[in-house]
């Protein structure tokens, strides 16, 4: 059992230390925009703090395992705003149960999650704050299943799906972290997974001509396959979706989306 912990171990983090592929999800923006990546937490929380003095919010965080196996490499998108915002990073999911409680009673609403493992016990959670008094919830599920359980539940309570961030582990199975935003109108918004490359880029393609557009992505391995997650949701806009293997591809790509034809990368995946 301990030989085959081991070789659970070593046949996973190759894929968390080596592989660097990014995605983007282009929209249109009339606000500037600023894309960071930052080695450190301290260093990224500095670079926040910074933006945020200058009128930009963070929209968008995501961070992968640095190659070296050093400090963790943090992206962010940050927008133009008058909306203040906070983020904060918390090990343990009841620790980060109990600031989102405290700073939703201080009129705040988290706008992405993000999390990642130290190790096959602990793991760290990121939240990211908008001074907006709008209910929201987060919730941690371990298999496709019952996040689409939770994705349902939700729903008949006017929660909308908004992200998913997920969590792999050294052996391998994922964990779902999911926000969900309230609305007044009962409008679903739902999560598709394939381990199929082409197939998703299908059903992209379907959705986006059935005024449905994905507005959040995630790749992760699970049952010795790589799987892409896309969350959904009914909207009628010009819009984009990118896959590369590197990011100055994909850096090169936004700037053609944004010379082309107005688009802004809104939401960056990592992995």
């Amino acid at each position: 059992m301990f030989l085959r912990f081991i070789a659970l171990i070593f046949c996973a983090f190759p894929i968390l230390l080596t592989a660097q592929n990014f995605s983007g999800i282009f929209q249109p923006s009339e606000a500037d925009l600023k894309y960071t990546n930052t080695r450190g937490w301290d260093a990224f929380e500095s670079s926040q703090a910074s933006y945020a003095s200058q009128g930009y919010r963070l929209i968008d965080l995501e961070s992968v395992r640095s190659q070296d196996g050093g400090d963790r490499t943090f992206y962010g998108i940050f927008s133009q705003s008058s909306l203040q915002d906070s983020i904060g990073r918390y090990l343990g999911w009841a620790d980060f149960v109990r600031a989102k409680r405290q700073m939703a009673s201080n009129g705040w609403m988290i706008v992405d999650v993000h999390g990642y493992a130290l190790n096959e016990r602990d793991y760290q959670y990121i939240g990211v704050w908008v001074k907006d008094e709008t209910p929201h919830k987060i919730a941690k599920l371990t298999t496709r299943e019952g996040l689409d359980k939770r994705i349902d539940a939700m729903g008949k309570r006017r929660y909308k799906l908004k992200r998913v961030s997920v969590i792999e582990s050294p052996s391998g199975e994922p964990t779902f972290v999911a926000l969900f935003h309230f609305s007044p109108v009962y409008e679903y918004n739902f999560v598709y997974y394939s381990d199929d490359s082409d197939d998703f880029k299908r059903e992209y393609s379907e959705r986006y001509q059935s005024n449905t557009r994905l507005i959040d992505f995630a790749s992760f391995f699970d049952e010795s396959k790589t799987w892409y997650l896309g969350v959904f949701q009914a909207a009628d806009y010009e819009g984009d979706f990118r896959r590369s293997e590197t990011k100055p591809e994909l850096d090169a790509t936004r700037e053609d989306l944004k010379n082309e034809r107005g688009l802004a990368m809104l939401n960056l995946n990592v992995w």
